[in-house]
């Protein structure tokens, strides 16, 4: 009996350890579930703010690349943009180039030769004849000698213009004249006359009369003067080889045609002189009430640079004035 009852409350005392045991687990199972709950709650919650930061930033992403694909569309589109423009321009290029080269081809600019043509046609003749060389009278235009031309009666014409006699020859005889003033041209003014030979005879009674020209006011250059000038005035008058009254320029002219004056001043070059002569020769007789070989008479206002004469000056009175 005291065996039993000692049984009993040792199962009594078993058991109570038992369900305090049981309680004690109970409690730790609770905690570690609401632990384990607390946990994986974290932790989903975590995963979701990762996942939502990696959504986030994947779609920031999308957006970036979004707008640098645009961007790159942008400039592609902008390049071959440019690319076309160029290559439409190259091509309107080529083509307005070949048109042009078309338009060479097909009708060449004729322009240029057309106006050419007009001022040889209008303006410069060339002169084969004595008919041609009374053409000339009174006119402003070019003048080309192209032959040897020999006039037995001459009359003095004025000339504006320009003669080139390319090195020919101009015969001509003067006997008399009713003008101021006698030569191949009464008078030369604003023109110019080169590159000609003169010979023959000028023989007037007039004011001034010389080898080209009476009276000069224009240019003459490389002439050489063969003809034999005489003035017969009866006052005073001047009577040169190249010109009888030079006014304008003389330069590389050379005489060698016997010159005379009367009554009056007689120069291998120029009677009178108030212009300017240069490098220019006589190698002709002179002869005047004044005589000179280069110049009969040269006033303040005239220049002589680089001149020779050869020739001889007489005075045809004993109370004449000569020099070389």
């Amino acid at each position: 009996m005291k065996r039993w009852n000692y049984s009993k409350k040792l199962m009594t005392a078993v058991c109570l350890m038992f369900a305090g045991i049981l309680s004690l687990c109970s409690i730790n199972v609770l905690n570690f579930t609401n632990l384990n709950t607390t946990t994986i709650e974290e932790v989903a919650d975590d995963t979701s703010n990762e996942n939502l930061d990696t959504d986030e930033k994947e779609t920031s992403d999308d957006e970036t690349n979004e707008e640098e694909n645009s961007q790159s569309e942008e400039e592609n589109n902008a390049t071959d943009e440019e690319i076309n423009n160029d290559n439409t321009t190259s091509d309107n290029l080529n083509e307005n180039t070949e048109n042009d080269l078309n338009n060479n081809d097909t009708s060449p600019d004729t322009s240029e030769e057309d106006d050419l043509d007009d001022v040889v046609s209008a303006k410069v003749y060339y002169i084969d004849s004595a008919s041609d060389l009374y053409d000339m009278d009174g006119s402003s235009d070019t003048f080309i000698l192209r032959r040897n031309i020999s006039i037995s009666s001459w009359r003095p014409i004025p000339f504006y213009g320009t003669l080139d006699g390319r090195g020919y020859t101009i015969d001509i005889t003067v006997s008399s004249s009713s003008g101021d003033y006698a030569g191949l041209f009464s008078e030369l003014s604003g023109g110019s006359v080169s590159n000609l030979i003169l010979s023959g005879s000028v023989t007037a009674s007039c004011n001034a009369v010389g080898g080209v020209a009476g009276y000069n006011a224009g240019s003459i250059s490389n002439v050489w003067n063969q003809i034999s000038v005489a003035n017969n005035r009866s006052v005073v008058g001047y009577a040169g080889g190249i010109a009888g009254n030079n006014n304008g320029s003389i330069s590389e002219c050379m005489n060698s045609g016997t010159i005379r004056c009367n009554n009056g001043y007689a120069g291998g070059i120029a009677g009178f002189m108030g212009g300017d002569i240069e490098f220019s020769i006589n190698f002709s007789s002179v002869t005047g009430i004044n005589a000179g070989g280069i110049v009969g008479r040269c006033p303040d206002n005239g220049t002589i640079g680089c001149c020779i004469n050869y020739g001889s000056y007489h005075g045809s009175r004993t109370n004449s004035i000569i020099g070389g």
